[in-house]
Formats: structure tokens, C-alpha cells, sequence
């Protein structure tokens, strides 16, 4: 069984993560919990939330404040066992546990040869936040580096093979390691834990934007204020010779202190590499956020395809659908229906988006690259302008915030 935790504050889903069977998270304001509250009324170490085989328990770890399930408050470290889609109150939170549908993919042997194989390598692993065909991405504390942080451990079976899975984990590594922007993902450290590598990252407590999509339709403020701050991150990406190739909403990470960050250079694109992991016709990406030239030619993707996967996350996220419906096509139908058609206009789908920002995405959607604008600095700039024009700062977006909270003792 697993299950999904949703955090709310003030009714905005501020983060969401799985738990699986076995597996428990403490919550609280402390550096060391698995789920970071911050706000006064929170001890450091507030709840722990756990999945057993009768289900999930909550316990209040003598919390200062004290934590609520379903109105109901617990007392001073008592545990119970609540019913899916029970509310639990911490401070200015709400923490909703819900049941996912299915199996759980990763089995029990899996999860304990990683975490055994972290412990070695100074990280005490909390839990799994993604799997791919190539590997897992995991959280944990770094001992050393004193702070939660994420690993990306390439899959076992690829790791004893030196084929391309492996050759682009480490062009990833080295890739991330030249990034410097507070809009990208950080490489922390790069390590092979026997023959498995791993790239220790920067933990963003956070939701993805298309996490952020699935809780509710998106406001045109806060829609533009990630496209500024991913905007700033295609600058850094310019600056450093790289082109993304997959940018879309789960790859875009949005932060607790009011940050978009772009994440995953899985298939990035090196311009100062000498050599090249990408044939000659093939294509490579998402194919709903997939510029046009990236279907047979991505080797040669330019800056000019990302700017077309920016436009197309902002239209998904103001849309609630990518520009091109492509799910139930045959790859080719997919590709000859984006090639030939235009995405429908922003304000025809949702008629309060101003004109002037549904023009400007689908300027960045033009099929032809040297039609859409650019450089990057052109793009924070203009959707920046359009920001300030159409939009009034609300202070309970969390783009807008830039509170900070004062520690102090429980």
C-alpha cells in the first residue's frame, strides 16, 4: 500500500510526497525532519505520520502547540490511527493522507539495498519521491553536508553497463556541476557507490508545478512569476552552453521560499562537449513540450527548443492541458499534428488570460525557431512587464513571499 501526504496552508498545497508501507515522516520546523513546517507555532520535531500494516498513524511528538485530527486535539504524544482523507492540524498546516490505487513498484529487497547503500555512503535515507526507467530519486540527511538533500541513483542493471544510460547520467553530472543560478537544480556532490553512481542534489521541500496543477487551476500572477524565474534559469543555461531539451511541468520544482526551479538535465545538451550521445535523426524529449526540430534532429537542438518548452509549460499551466492534445496517437500522428497545426489560442480557452500574454506564448510556439523571441533576458523581460501590467501581488502566493521565519527555542 502507499499512500499520498498533501500539505496545505491557508487552502494552497505547499507539498506532497508518498509514503510507502513501513515508512514514516516527522514533521516539524527542525533542519533534520522528512517534511519542513515553517512557522512559529511548530516544534521542531511537531508529528510523525507512519504507514503500518493496519494503516496510517499519526503521533504527536510533545509537540509545544499540540496536533489536531479531524478537530480533534491528541494529547501530548499520543498516536492513533486515522481514516484516509482525515484532516490533521499542525499550526497553520493541514496534512491530508490519501490511498493511491496500485501496487507499489519498488519492492522491499530494492528499498533496503539503497538504503544500505546510502547509509555507506553518509546519508540516511527517508524515503523514494520518483522512479524513472533509469533509475530513482531519493531524500535523505547528509551527515556531512549537514542538510536534507536528494540523490539520483542510476537503476542497478544500467549501473554494470557502459552504455548510453550510464555515459548521460555522468554528462548530467557534469552538466549540473557547471550550473550556477538559484533557478536551477545544485549539484552537491558526485560519487559511485561500487558500480552505481549517484548524484547528491539540492532538496526543494516543495510541489512540481504539474503537482501544483493537479491541486487547482494556477492564477496568471503566479503562472508569470514562474516563467520569470524559469526565464532567469534558460539565462543561466545559455551562459553555460547547455540546452535542456525536457522542459515541462513535472521538471520544473516549485520551492517553500517562493522559487521556480528548473530540475532533471538528464538529456541535456552539452554545446561545448565534444562528443555527442544523440544520433543524427533521432528525436529526444516530451512530445507534448517538444519543439519541432526535436522530433528528428535533437542533436542540434538550439537555446530556441527550450524557449518552446517554456511556452509550452506556461500554456499547460494557464490551460490545464498542453497546447496539443497527443495522448492515444501513434508517435508520427503526434509529431505531424503538432508540425501542422496551431496550439488554440490561451484567451479562447480561458477567456480571462489578456490577449497580450496569449499572443507573447504563442510567439515561444512558433514553429520555426528563429521566430521566437529571445535571448532569455528578453523573456524575464517581457514576461516580467506583463506581470507587472495584468497582475496584483497577492501576498499569499508563494512567488510573491519573502518572509522569512525567526527561530527560536520550543
Amino acid at each position: 500500500m502507499r499512500v499520498k501526504v498533501v500539505v496545505r496552508r491557508d487552502g494552497r498545497p505547499v507539498r506532497r510526497c508518498v509514503l510507502h508501507e513501513g515508512q514514516a515522516f516527522e514533521l516539524g520546523r527542525g533542519r533534520r525532519v522528512d517534511i519542513r513546517l515553517e512557522a512559529l507555532a511548530v516544534s521542531r520535531r511537531h508529528a510523525s505520520i507512519r504507514l503500518g500494516p493496519a494503516g496510517v498513524v499519526v503521533e504527536d511528538l510533545h509537540s509545544r502547540n499540540g496536533t489536531e485530527v479531524d478537530g480533534r486535539p491528541l494529547e501530548s504524544g499520543e498516536a492513533v490511527l486515522v481514516e484516509p482523507g482525515s484532516r490533521i492540524g499542525i499550526g497553520p498546516y493541514e496534512v491530508v493522507p490519501k490511498v493511491l490505487p496500485g501496487e507499489d513498484r519498488q519492492g522491499p529487497e530494492e528499498r533496503e539495498r539503497v538504503v544500505e547503500l546510502l547509509r555507506a555512503e553518509g546519508v540516511e535515507a527517508r524515503y523514494c519521491v520518483g522512479r524513472g526507467s533509469t533509475g530513482s530519486v531519493w531524500v535523505g540527511w547528509s551527515e556531512q553536508l549537514a542538510r536534507m538533500v536528494a540523490v539520483k541513483l542510476l537503476d542497478v542493471r544500467l549501473a554494470a553497463e557502459s552504455g548510453e544510460d550510464r555515459r548521460r547520467f555522468l554528462r548530467e553530472a557534469r552538466v549540473c556541476a557547471r550550473l550556477d543560478s538559484p533557478h536551477t537544480i545544485r549539484l552537491l556532490d558526485f560519487r559511485i557507490a561500487g558500480d552505481r553512481p549517484l548524484l547528491i542534489l539540492e532538496f526543494v521541500a516543495g510541489l512540481s508545478a504539474m503537482e501544483r496543477l493537479r491541486e487547482g487551476f494556477l492564477e496568471l500572477d503566479e503562472v508569470l512569476g514562474v516563467g520569470v524565474h524559469l526565464a532567469r534559469a534558460l539565462a543561466a543555461l545559455e551562459d553555460a552552453g547547455i540546452v535542456h531539451r525536457d522542459i515541462k511541468p513535472s521538471n520544473v520544482l516549485l520551492s517553500a521560499d517562493g522559487l521556480a526551479k528548473l530540475s532533471d538535465f538528464g538529456i541535456a545538451r552539452d554545446l561545448s562537449a565534444d562528443t555527442a550521445l544523440t544520433q543524427a535523426g533521432v528525436g529526444l524529449g516530451t512530445l507534448a513540450y517538444m519543439a519541432p526540430e526535436q522530433f528528428s534532429e535533437a542533436h542540434r537542438a538550439t537555446s530556441a527548443a527550450d524557449v518552446y518548452g517554456l511556452g509550452a509549460t506556461l500554456y499547460h499551466l494557464l490551460a490545464g492541458r498542453p497546447p496539443f492534445s497527443v495522448l492515444g496517437l501513434r508517435p508520427s500522428e503526434a509529431m505531424e499534428r503538432i508540425r501542422s497545426q496551431e496550439a488554440p489560442p490561451l484567451d479562447e480557452v480561458r477567456p480571462e488570460i489578456p490577449r497580450e500574454v496569449a499572443e507573447f506564448i504563442a510567439r515561444m510556439l512558433a514553429k520555426r525557431p528563429q521566430e521566437r523571441p529571445g535571448p532569455a533576458s528578453v523573456l524575464e523581460a517581457v514576461l516580467a512587464r506583463l506581470r507587472d501590467r495584468y497582475c496584483a501581488r497577492d501576498p499569499r502566493s508563494s512567488l510573491w513571499d519573502s518572509s522569512t521565519i525567526t527561530d527560536t527555542d520550543d
